[in-house]
């Protein structure tokens, strides 16, 4: 049992990093929760991912859209459901662009790690020669 709970575990796909020059560019979190959506591995139906978030349907509509008149806000404890869903972090690492930060896996393959690295130093080089 405890080996089979170990493949399981083996088995659940990382969550994507979303490009962050595409992440740089949205000016709002409707416009990130788009992108994070059209570059997600995984293509939910609304109706879905107002379900793992933890909201009804039309409260998802209105976090999507923000109505001037009636927004609504993703609930705090929805942000990890609706990385699942799509299969990216593309949203939180909006968040952490408002900010100034940028986000960086726990865990990271070799490969991540050096592409990550890569761009970091392009984007110092490009910061340079501005």
């Amino acid at each position: 049992m405890h080996q089979q709970e170990m493949r399981i575990l083996g088995q659940v796909p990382q969550l994507d990093l979303v490009d962050e020059g595409l992440i740089e560019r949205c000016e709002s979190f409707q416009q990130a929760l788009a992108v994070s959506r059209a570059m997600g591995r995984r293509k939910p139906s609304d109706g879905v991912i107002a379900d793992v978030v933890g909201v009804l349907p039309c409260v998802w509509s209105r976090i999507q859209n923000k109505p001037k008149n009636r927004p609504a806000y993703m609930p705090e404890t929805g942000y990890k459901s609706l990385c699942d869903a799509v299969g990216n972090v593309g949203v939180v690492q909006w968040l952490a662009n408002q900010v100034g930060m940028t986000l960086v896996p726990k865990r990271e393959t070799r490969e991540q790690q050096l592409r990550r690295e890569l761009e970091e130093i392009e984007r110092a080089r490009v910061g340079r020669a501005a």
